[in-house]
Protein backbone atom coordinates (compact mmCIF):
# COMPACT_ATOMS: atom_id res chain seq x y z
CA UNK A 1 0.00 0.00 0.00
CA UNK A 2 1.25 3.57 -0.59
CA UNK A 3 2.80 5.38 2.13
CA UNK A 4 1.65 8.72 3.24
CA UNK A 5 0.33 11.26 5.93
CA UNK A 6 -2.87 10.49 7.63
CA UNK A 7 -4.64 13.95 6.10
CA UNK A 8 -7.72 12.91 5.96
CA UNK A 9 -8.19 11.99 9.30
CA UNK A 10 -6.91 14.92 10.74
CA UNK A 11 -9.21 17.20 8.25
CA UNK A 12 -12.26 15.31 9.81
CA UNK A 13 -11.50 15.88 12.97
CA UNK A 14 -10.79 19.52 13.10
CA UNK A 15 -14.19 19.98 11.14
CA UNK A 16 -15.91 17.85 13.77
CA UNK A 17 -14.71 20.47 16.45
CA UNK A 18 -15.57 23.30 14.54
CA UNK A 19 -19.41 21.88 14.10
CA UNK A 20 -19.45 21.32 17.77
CA UNK A 21 -18.59 24.98 18.62
CA UNK A 22 -21.03 26.07 16.17
CA UNK A 23 -23.58 23.75 18.03
CA UNK A 24 -22.65 25.55 21.08
CA UNK A 25 -22.92 28.82 20.10
CA UNK A 26 -26.46 27.99 18.06
CA UNK A 27 -27.64 26.24 22.11
CA UNK A 28 -25.98 29.14 23.53
CA UNK A 29 -28.26 31.17 21.84
CA UNK A 30 -31.18 29.21 22.35
CA UNK A 31 -30.38 29.20 25.59
CA UNK A 32 -32.52 31.13 28.22
CA UNK A 33 -29.52 33.16 29.34
CA UNK A 34 -28.97 33.99 26.25
CA UNK A 35 -32.41 34.83 25.43
CA UNK A 36 -32.25 37.35 28.59
CA UNK A 37 -29.24 39.16 27.41
CA UNK A 38 -31.30 39.95 24.16
CA UNK A 39 -34.43 41.05 25.72
CA UNK A 40 -32.39 43.35 27.91
CA UNK A 41 -29.95 44.52 24.99
CA UNK A 42 -33.29 45.40 22.83
CA UNK A 43 -34.78 47.22 26.26
CA UNK A 44 -31.63 49.04 26.73
CA UNK A 45 -32.40 49.81 22.80
CA UNK A 46 -35.62 51.37 22.72
CA UNK A 47 -35.22 52.95 25.95
CA UNK A 48 -31.85 55.00 23.90
CA UNK A 49 -34.62 55.84 21.14
CA UNK A 50 -37.38 56.80 22.74
CA UNK A 51 -34.98 59.00 24.76
CA UNK A 52 -33.15 60.52 22.03
CA UNK A 53 -37.03 60.93 20.18
CA UNK A 54 -37.76 62.46 23.60
CA UNK A 55 -35.31 64.42 24.08
CA UNK A 56 -36.25 65.19 20.05
CA UNK A 57 -39.73 66.18 20.33
CA UNK A 58 -38.80 68.46 23.62
CA UNK A 59 -36.95 70.86 21.69
CA UNK A 60 -39.85 70.32 18.95
CA UNK A 61 -42.46 71.37 21.41
CA UNK A 62 -40.36 74.29 23.02
CA UNK A 63 -40.24 75.43 19.57
CA UNK A 64 -43.94 75.24 19.04
CA UNK A 65 -44.54 77.03 22.05
CA UNK A 66 -42.51 80.16 21.05
CA UNK A 67 -43.85 80.16 17.80
CA UNK A 68 -47.55 80.48 19.77
CA UNK A 69 -45.90 83.10 22.17
CA UNK A 70 -44.84 85.06 18.66
CA UNK A 71 -48.05 84.77 17.05
CA UNK A 72 -49.94 85.84 20.01
CA UNK A 73 -47.76 88.83 19.88
CA UNK A 74 -48.86 89.85 16.43
CA UNK A 75 -51.32 92.73 15.85
CA UNK A 76 -54.35 92.15 13.67
CA UNK A 77 -55.21 94.41 10.96
CA UNK A 78 -58.41 94.65 8.64
CA UNK A 79 -57.50 94.41 4.65
CA UNK A 80 -59.75 94.54 1.86
CA UNK A 81 -59.37 92.61 -0.74
CA UNK A 82 -60.30 93.81 -4.07
CA UNK A 83 -61.77 97.05 -2.71
CA UNK A 84 -64.17 99.25 -5.40
CA UNK A 85 -63.12 101.98 -6.61
CA UNK A 86 -65.93 104.54 -5.14
CA UNK A 87 -64.45 103.04 -1.48
CA UNK A 88 -61.31 104.06 -2.10
CA UNK A 89 -61.86 107.67 -2.57
CA UNK A 90 -61.08 109.38 0.67
CA UNK A 91 -64.17 110.86 0.80
CA UNK A 92 -65.62 107.68 1.72
CA UNK A 93 -62.99 106.68 4.25
CA UNK A 94 -65.25 106.86 6.45
CA UNK A 95 -67.70 103.62 5.34
CA UNK A 96 -64.60 101.65 5.60
CA UNK A 97 -63.70 102.59 9.05
CA UNK A 98 -67.41 102.04 10.19
CA UNK A 99 -66.96 98.39 8.67
CA UNK A 100 -64.13 98.03 10.72
CA UNK A 101 -65.88 99.67 13.71
CA UNK A 102 -68.62 97.04 13.42
CA UNK A 103 -65.66 94.29 13.05
CA UNK A 104 -64.71 95.45 16.52
CA UNK A 105 -61.51 93.63 17.08
CA UNK A 106 -59.92 93.30 20.62
CA UNK A 107 -56.26 93.23 22.28
CA UNK A 108 -57.37 89.42 22.76
CA UNK A 109 -57.84 88.37 19.39
CA UNK A 110 -54.51 86.61 17.82
CA UNK A 111 -54.32 84.81 14.54
CA UNK A 112 -54.76 81.37 16.83
CA UNK A 113 -58.78 82.14 17.33
CA UNK A 114 -60.23 79.56 15.15
CA UNK A 115 -63.30 81.61 15.48
CA UNK A 116 -62.27 84.93 14.69
CA UNK A 117 -62.69 84.74 10.76
CA UNK A 118 -66.34 83.53 11.51
CA UNK A 119 -66.86 85.77 13.77
CA UNK A 120 -65.80 88.45 11.44
CA UNK A 121 -68.06 87.03 8.69
CA UNK A 122 -70.73 87.12 10.68
CA UNK A 123 -70.39 90.65 12.24
CA UNK A 124 -70.04 92.17 8.52
CA UNK A 125 -73.38 90.12 6.84
CA UNK A 126 -75.52 91.34 9.45
CA UNK A 127 -78.26 92.80 7.11
CA UNK A 128 -78.15 96.65 9.22
CA UNK A 129 -74.53 96.82 8.01
CA UNK A 130 -76.01 97.85 4.13
CA UNK A 131 -72.99 98.62 2.32
CA UNK A 132 -71.77 94.86 2.53
CA UNK A 133 -74.16 92.78 -0.05
CA UNK A 134 -72.20 89.68 0.49
CA UNK A 135 -68.97 88.18 2.12
CA UNK A 136 -67.17 85.74 0.13
CA UNK A 137 -64.07 85.03 2.31
CA UNK A 138 -61.89 85.82 5.57
CA UNK A 139 -59.10 84.48 5.61
CA UNK A 140 -56.54 85.35 9.02
CA UNK A 141 -53.56 85.29 8.05
CA UNK A 142 -49.72 84.62 10.39
CA UNK A 143 -48.78 88.07 9.45
CA UNK A 144 -52.08 89.52 11.51
CA UNK A 145 -53.98 90.85 8.41
CA UNK A 146 -57.67 89.90 8.39
CA UNK A 147 -58.23 89.62 4.67
CA UNK A 148 -62.01 90.10 3.24
CA UNK A 149 -63.44 89.73 0.11
CA UNK A 150 -67.00 91.20 0.18
CA UNK A 151 -69.11 92.12 -2.67
CA UNK A 152 -70.07 95.55 -1.54
CA UNK A 153 -73.50 97.89 -2.53
CA UNK A 154 -72.73 100.67 -4.14
CA UNK A 155 -74.73 103.95 -3.74
CA UNK A 156 -76.91 104.48 -7.01
CA UNK A 157 -79.07 107.70 -6.09
CA UNK A 158 -80.20 110.10 -3.35
CA UNK A 159 -83.97 109.75 -2.57
CA UNK A 160 -85.64 112.64 -1.20
CA UNK A 161 -89.00 112.02 1.17
CA UNK A 162 -91.44 114.36 2.04
CA UNK A 163 -89.31 115.45 5.32
CA UNK A 164 -86.93 117.46 3.20
CA UNK A 165 -84.26 114.54 3.99
CA UNK A 166 -82.37 112.10 1.23
CA UNK A 167 -80.86 108.72 1.98
CA UNK A 168 -78.32 106.82 -0.39
CA UNK A 169 -79.75 103.77 -2.00
CA UNK A 170 -78.12 100.78 -4.44
CA UNK A 171 -79.04 99.66 -8.07
CA UNK A 172 -81.52 97.61 -6.83
CA UNK A 173 -82.97 100.08 -4.17
CA UNK A 174 -81.45 98.84 -0.72
CA UNK A 175 -81.70 101.58 1.73
CA UNK A 176 -77.86 102.58 2.79
CA UNK A 177 -76.51 104.19 5.86
CA UNK A 178 -77.03 107.51 6.49
CA UNK A 179 -79.45 110.48 5.70
CA UNK A 180 -78.86 113.84 4.60
CA UNK A 181 -80.06 117.56 3.93
CA UNK A 182 -81.47 118.20 0.34
CA UNK A 183 -79.09 120.88 -0.02
CA UNK A 184 -76.25 119.10 0.90
CA UNK A 185 -77.31 116.49 -1.89
CA UNK A 186 -77.54 118.60 -4.76
CA UNK A 187 -74.16 119.31 -5.34
CA UNK A 188 -73.29 115.64 -5.29
CA UNK A 189 -72.42 113.54 -8.46
CA UNK A 190 -75.31 111.23 -7.15
CA UNK A 191 -78.85 111.64 -9.28
CA UNK A 192 -81.82 112.24 -6.96
CA UNK A 193 -85.19 110.63 -7.15
CA UNK A 194 -88.05 112.44 -5.85
CA UNK A 195 -91.73 111.72 -5.37
CA UNK A 196 -91.34 108.59 -3.97
CA UNK A 197 -94.56 107.60 -2.48
CA UNK A 198 -93.42 104.96 -0.20
CA UNK A 199 -91.87 105.66 3.50
CA UNK A 200 -88.00 105.01 3.84
CA UNK A 201 -87.10 101.15 4.98
CA UNK A 202 -84.56 100.48 7.41
CA UNK A 203 -80.92 100.00 6.85
CA UNK A 204 -80.49 97.09 4.29
CA UNK A 205 -83.56 96.49 3.15
CA UNK A 206 -85.00 97.16 -0.14
CA UNK A 207 -87.25 100.26 -0.50
CA UNK A 208 -90.38 99.42 -1.97
CA UNK A 209 -92.64 100.65 -4.81
CA UNK A 210 -92.31 100.51 -8.48
CA UNK A 211 -91.88 104.39 -8.80
CA UNK A 212 -88.62 104.06 -7.09
CA UNK A 213 -87.50 100.90 -9.07
CA UNK A 214 -88.66 102.57 -12.63
CA UNK A 215 -86.72 105.45 -11.34
CA UNK A 216 -83.91 103.52 -10.51
CA UNK A 217 -84.06 102.21 -14.24
CA UNK A 218 -83.90 105.20 -15.67
CA UNK A 219 -80.66 106.53 -13.19
CA UNK A 220 -79.20 103.54 -14.83
CA UNK A 221 -79.45 104.38 -18.60
CA UNK A 222 -78.16 107.79 -17.81
CA UNK A 223 -75.00 107.45 -16.24
CA UNK A 224 -73.90 106.02 -19.39
CA UNK A 225 -74.79 109.20 -21.17
CA UNK A 226 -72.47 112.23 -22.43
CA UNK A 227 -74.84 114.56 -21.00
CA UNK A 228 -75.29 112.84 -17.73
CA UNK A 229 -73.33 115.58 -15.80
CA UNK A 230 -76.78 118.14 -17.15
CA UNK A 231 -79.23 115.88 -15.38
CA UNK A 232 -80.02 116.33 -11.57
CA UNK A 233 -82.83 114.73 -10.86
CA UNK A 234 -85.47 112.61 -11.55
CA UNK A 235 -89.67 113.23 -10.74
CA UNK A 236 -91.25 109.68 -9.98
CA UNK A 237 -94.33 111.68 -8.22
CA UNK A 238 -97.04 110.80 -11.44
CA UNK A 239 -95.51 107.56 -11.71
CA UNK A 240 -98.39 105.38 -13.30
CA UNK A 241 -100.74 108.79 -13.85
CA UNK A 242 -101.58 108.47 -10.23
CA UNK A 243 -102.15 112.21 -10.02
CA UNK A 244 -102.98 113.17 -13.95
CA UNK A 245 -102.76 110.28 -16.75
CA UNK A 246 -102.33 113.41 -19.35
CA UNK A 247 -98.86 114.80 -17.38
CA UNK A 248 -96.07 112.75 -18.26
CA UNK A 249 -95.15 109.73 -15.81
CA UNK A 250 -91.21 110.49 -15.25
CA UNK A 251 -89.92 114.57 -15.56
CA UNK A 252 -86.03 115.44 -15.63
CA UNK A 253 -84.83 118.09 -14.20
CA UNK A 254 -81.70 119.80 -15.53
CA UNK A 255 -78.63 122.00 -14.03
CA UNK A 256 -80.36 124.71 -15.93
CA UNK A 257 -82.60 126.60 -13.48
CA UNK A 258 -86.51 125.55 -13.92
CA UNK A 259 -85.42 123.74 -17.19
CA UNK A 260 -87.31 119.98 -17.33
CA UNK A 261 -87.32 117.11 -20.13
CA UNK A 262 -90.73 115.19 -20.18
CA UNK A 263 -89.47 111.74 -20.03
CA UNK A 264 -92.57 109.74 -19.65
CA UNK A 265 -93.14 106.33 -18.77
CA UNK A 266 -90.45 104.51 -17.23
CA UNK A 267 -88.29 102.31 -19.41
CA UNK A 268 -89.42 99.42 -21.09
CA UNK A 269 -92.84 100.53 -19.90
CA UNK A 270 -93.54 102.00 -23.28
CA UNK A 271 -96.30 99.54 -24.21
CA UNK A 272 -95.84 101.23 -27.98
CA UNK A 273 -97.94 104.54 -26.22
CA UNK A 274 -94.30 106.61 -26.57
CA UNK A 275 -91.15 106.21 -27.91
CA UNK A 276 -89.36 103.89 -26.58
CA UNK A 277 -86.15 104.34 -24.07
CA UNK A 278 -83.40 103.60 -27.07
CA UNK A 279 -85.23 106.49 -29.02
CA UNK A 280 -85.59 109.03 -26.37
CA UNK A 281 -81.96 108.59 -25.40
CA UNK A 282 -81.26 109.37 -29.26
CA UNK A 283 -83.40 112.40 -29.36
CA UNK A 284 -81.39 113.68 -26.33
CA UNK A 285 -77.98 112.87 -27.21
CA UNK A 286 -78.53 114.48 -30.93
CA UNK A 287 -79.45 117.66 -29.13
CA UNK A 288 -76.75 117.38 -27.15
CA UNK A 289 -74.78 117.02 -30.35
CA UNK A 290 -76.01 119.99 -32.13
CA UNK A 291 -76.44 122.47 -29.42
CA UNK A 292 -74.52 121.54 -26.49
CA UNK A 293 -77.78 121.01 -24.13
CA UNK A 294 -80.38 118.42 -23.78
CA UNK A 295 -82.68 121.26 -22.85
CA UNK A 296 -81.61 123.61 -25.94
CA UNK A 297 -81.90 126.41 -23.23
CA UNK A 298 -85.84 125.71 -23.27
CA UNK A 299 -88.25 125.65 -20.30
CA UNK A 300 -89.54 122.28 -21.19
CA UNK A 301 -88.42 119.68 -23.62
CA UNK A 302 -90.78 117.03 -24.67
CA UNK A 303 -89.28 112.95 -25.64
CA UNK A 304 -91.95 111.48 -25.80
CA UNK A 305 -94.20 111.44 -28.87
CA UNK A 306 -91.93 111.74 -32.27
CA UNK A 307 -89.07 108.94 -32.88
CA UNK A 308 -86.92 111.89 -35.03
CA UNK A 309 -88.05 115.10 -33.32
CA UNK A 310 -88.64 116.81 -30.07
CA UNK A 311 -91.72 118.58 -28.94
CA UNK A 312 -91.00 122.08 -27.19
CA UNK A 313 -94.23 122.40 -24.47
CA UNK A 314 -95.34 125.94 -23.41
CA UNK A 315 -97.11 124.78 -20.27
CA UNK A 316 -94.90 123.88 -16.88
CA UNK A 317 -97.87 120.39 -17.30
CA UNK A 318 -95.66 117.72 -15.48
CA UNK A 319 -93.11 119.87 -13.60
Amino acid sequence: MPRGKPTNGRKNKKKATDETAVSRVITYMLSEDSAALRRGALVAVIVAVVGAAGVLGLRRLEGHVHALNKFERVQLWIYWEDCPYFLQDNQNAHILRGLEHEIALTASDTVLDEGLAQRVASALSRPGIGWVKRVNRVIVRPDGRVSILCDFREPAAYVETERSLCYLVDSEGVRLPGKYAVEDCETSSLLMIRGVQEKEPDVGEQWSGEDLSSGLRLVSMLYQQPFRDQVTSINVENFGGRISPRQPHLVMATNRPGSRIWWGRPPNDESGIENTARQKLALLQQLYSEYGRIDINQPFIDVRTYPNSVSIPHSAAGT
